[in-house]
């Protein structure tokens, strides 16, 4: 039976409130994980400068001695990621002068370049994080429901796992349309619900957050897509979920409700009972 798929009427409600939740989490999380990952670069900078004799040498041979280091130059050039130019002469001061380079300006070019690095990894820091969070929400609520978690050590398969369990981050082995080569599709969340019965198959959700409405509409397929290789080589029965939480507009539900996907608000997170979980 659809749960949200098939009450647009409550829609705009919904899509209000979930992108209240996220912005309200991306308030609290975001300083503190941009601080940490600049703290961490910079350092990570810091070393490659090093490495380079601070970018006076740099040559093939310690590119490949310490290939960690190319982000690094790819942020350092003028402009950036153009290796082909030079050094950016505003970022490294000391280039071309006779007096050597004190630590004050080591650090205040590492730094520079560590912002241009957190600039280019903004979306994954904050996607992997609320991923992270919306996944520890769906097994917290679970736990407080008498499922059990099953770590990764427990080698359960996906149609093998004890009823009453859950299991974060599986891989599920499908064909491919060919039927000769066989991949593994990644599943944030599998539960076996308490109500199953034998040889039934578990329910699959997948956490999709998003920070702004476009990015959205152009991730919308790639649900359909799995949904489809799954029921492909398992069968109808397939039940599969996103758990949504920020900016997922009227087109993007109206499109995952046209393929069969159904979905829960993770500000409506007890809507989960309703599949029957």
């Amino acid at each position: 039976m659809p749960v949200n798929l098939d009450k647009p009427a409550r829609w705009k409600a919904d899509i209000a409130q979930s992108v209240d939740m996220y912005n309200d989490w991306f308030m609290n999380f975001a300083p503190e994980a941009f601080r940490s990952t600049r703290i961490q670069t910079t350092k990570d900078v810091e070393a490659a400068l090093c490495s380079t004799d601070n970018m006076t040498r740099i040559d093939p041979a310690i590119i490949c001695e310490h290939p960690d280091i190319l982000p690094t130059l790819r942020m350092s050039m003028c402009p950036p990621l153009a290796l082909e130019k030079m050094a950016d002469p505003d970022i490294f001061t000391w280039l071309g002068r006779k007096e050597p380079v004190n630590a004050m300006e080591i650090h205040r070019a590492a730094i520079i370049v560590a912002d241009r690095l957190c600039g280019s990894v903004t979306n994954p820091i904050i996607r992997n994080a609320q991923e992270k969070r919306q996944l520890a929400a769906i097994k917290s609520w679970l736990e407080a429901r008498g499922y059990r978690h099953i770590e990764s050590g427990e080698g359960a398969r996906f149609d093998s796992m004890p009823i009453g369990t859950i299991s974060c981050r599986m891989n599920v082995p499908v064909k491919l349309e060919d039927g000769l080569k066989s991949v593994n599709i990644p599943v944030d969340a599998i539960v076996m619900p308490k109500s199953a019965k034998k040889n039934s198959l578990p329910v699959f959700f997948e956490a999709k957050s998003a920070g702004d409405f476009t990015n959205t509409n152009k991730r919308r397929k790639e649900e359909a897509v799995k949904m489809s290789q799954l029921r492909n080589n398992y069968g109808n029965t397939v039940r599969f979920t996103l758990f949504l939480c920020g900016y997922f507009n009227a087109g993007y539900l109206g499109y995952e409700a046209a393929e069969g996907i159904d979905w829960v608000w993770e500000h409506r997170i007890d809507d989960l009972a309703l599949f029957g979980i």
